[in-house]
This record gives structure tokens, sequence and C-alpha cells, in this order.
């Protein structure tokens, strides 16, 4: 298991500070949202679903006893992490075409 990139507020606030001068992600700025900050708190947040998948969701899947009921609960935990990594990409402006 590696070190998350971004798990602290500070590595989030860098990547939100970098991600707001370039103008392909600040265009979807609004009022009361700096897209900026959406994409580097999702991405903090998909960093996170991803590495759970990868780290601990596919191991178990593989090293299991196979019982059908555990395959299913461990599909159904790949799944909430999916939905999630869904959501961020949906209420993203910058990515949100990937959710056309």
């Amino acid at each position: 298991m590696s070190e998350r990139v971004l798990g602290d507020y500070d590595h989030v606030e860098a990547l939100a500070q970098k991600l707001q001068a370039v103008a392909a992600v600040s265009r979807h700025d609004r009022p009361d949202n700096r897209e900026a900050w959406t994409l580097a708190h999702a991405l903090s947040d998909m960093e996170e679903a991803f590495r759970a998948i990868l780290d601990q969701h596919l191991p178990a899947l593989v090293s299991g006893d196979g019982r059908p009921e555990e395959v299913e609960e461990v599909l159904e935990e790949i799944g909430e992490h999916l939905r999630h990594i869904q959501y961020h990409v949906r209420d993203s402006g910058f990515f949100g075409y990937l959710g056309e």
C-alpha cells in the first residue's frame, strides 16, 4: 500500500492553486464555486477510492475463499467506490462531458 498523493489538505490546496491557473479548468468556475477546488477535492476522493479498490478489494477477490457471498460482498464494495467516483466525474465541470 503506497502513501496517498492527495492525502492531506495542504496537498489538495496546492493542487487547487495549480489547477486555478489552467484556463480550461477555471472557465468552469461559478460564482459560488471554483472548479479548481472541485477538481482537487474530487481527485483526492477518487484517489482514496481507487486505492481501496486496488489495495483491499481486488486482493480480497483473488485471495478470498471464493464463497459466492464473499465475492458478492466485495463486488458491492467495489461498486460503491465506483459510484462515488462517478459522482465526482458528473459533479465536475471539467470532467462533466464524461457523464454524457
